[in-house]
């Protein structure tokens, strides 16, 4: 068994289910090739109320996303869960190494690079501890995205 612990990052307007629906079942790949289950954990992005409706927040602000990064300690279980400090925690308890690896796709990525930068806390409280021992970025825009890229496919004529 490899005692690795991973933590999954989807991207913009994605959910957790875009590494675990039917067609996509990565932690599932992962565990077939060896990999403990009980470490591969998926990140949520957390959930807020506008107009008294609970959102999930895929479009929300990275800093605020990328703060759950930071939340070992949460009551919230779903937080705990996504949490690198607690994910680290748990491998360290079954004999595994310290050090997460990040697999992020798209703007996943850009979250996991914020969270990396925090050296010290910024204003939602996120600080890195160093505990990520690599990072595979998956079609993440480091260099943002161009909007002629966007809006080449659409009609001339609108």
């Amino acid at each position: 068994m490899i005692l690795q612990p991973i933590l999954l990052i989807h991207g913009f307007n994605g959910s957790p289910a875009n590494w675990t629906g039917p067609s996509d079942r990565f932690p599932d790949f992962l565990a077939a090739h060896g990999f403990d289950p009980a470490l591969i954990r998926v990140f949520n992005y957390g959930y807020d109320v506008y107009d008294g409706k609970r959102t999930y927040n895929n479009l929300g602000d990275i800093r605020q996303i990328a703060h759950r990064l930071d939340q070992a300690d949460s009551d919230d279980s779903l937080v705990q869960e996504s949490s690198v400090d607690r994910l680290s925690r748990d491998s360290v308890a079954r004999g595994g190494p310290a050090k997460v690896t990040l697999i992020a796709h798209s703007s996943g990525g850009l979250v996991a690079r914020y969270y990396l930068t925090r050296g010290v806390e910024d204003a939602f409280g996120t600080r890195y501890r160093g505990n990520v021992g690599h990072v595979i970025f998956l079609g993440t825009p480091h260099r943002g995205v161009d909007i002629e890229d966007i809006l080449d496919p659409l009609p001339t004529n609108l």
